[in-house]
């Protein structure tokens, strides 16, 4: 690949997670009760514990950040710093908390 296809495919990773940033925090805030708190004990009662700490509120936020950060490409090595703990907890959730075939997916996808 060439250096011009590498940074599309850059451009291209960076806007999708972007969105799908955005869309995760935003969607927290606009429709609280549509929250998916997960099909398994493990995952339920991890989502619940999130939500009654008020924890999961902030992580909602600085997705909504780092969303925005991501889109308009400024301070990206901070950026990079915020979203590695929150992919982190993704994975862990989507691989281990609620493991089928649609969350290995969705987890593999966060990496």
């Amino acid at each position: 690949m060439g250096k011009q296809a590498n940074k599309g495919l850059y451009h291209f990773v960076r806007l999708i997670t972007a969105v799908w940033f955005l869309y995760a925090g935003l969607n927290f805030f606009l429709y609280p009760d549509n929250q998916r708190l997960g099909l398994v004990p493990a995952s339920h009662d991890f989502t619940v514990a999130l939500i009654s700490s008020g924890l999961f509120t902030w992580v909602k936020a600085i997705e909504v950040v780092l969303g925005i950060t991501l889109l308009v490409h400024r301070f990206m090595p901070l950026t990079i710093l915020g979203l590695v703990p929150i992919n982190f907890v993704v994975v862990y959730y989507n691989w281990v908390l609620e493991p089928h075939t649609g969350t290995y997916i969705a987890g593999g996808l966060t990496l």
